[in-house]
């Protein structure tokens, strides 16, 4: 397996997610706790609006110039889950039953 050409952790791509993240903190606030429901629609909205892009650059329209801020939202919004996962210790709670 070969390493990638930039580490992950140097990559402008990880810099945008984490760019996302601190606008959806301020225009959402830093400490809303919804739950996985909630979570998984705010991320198949993004993910939508990911795929009317990809339509746009297959089948030509102005969604395509939003691809790239678009899939930023879509990784910001899951690491958002993560970071929900992990600090209501859901994984945890799983592994009770």
């Amino acid at each position: 397996m070969t390493e990638p050409k930039i580490p992950h952790l140097a990559s402008a791509a990880l810099q945008s997610v984490m760019q996302e993240m601190k606008a959806q903190d301020l225009k959402w606030g830093a400490d809303r706790d919804q739950d996985l429901a909630d979570w998984l629609l705010i991320l198949t909205e993004e993910a939508g609006e990911l795929a009317e892009a990809v339509l746009h650059i297959k089948f030509g329209g102005e969604k395509k110039y939003g691809l790239r801020t678009e899939a930023v939202q879509v990784a910001a919004v899951a690491l958002q889950i993560i970071e929900y996962i992990d600090r209501n210790d859901i994984m945890e709670s799983i592994n009770e039953y």
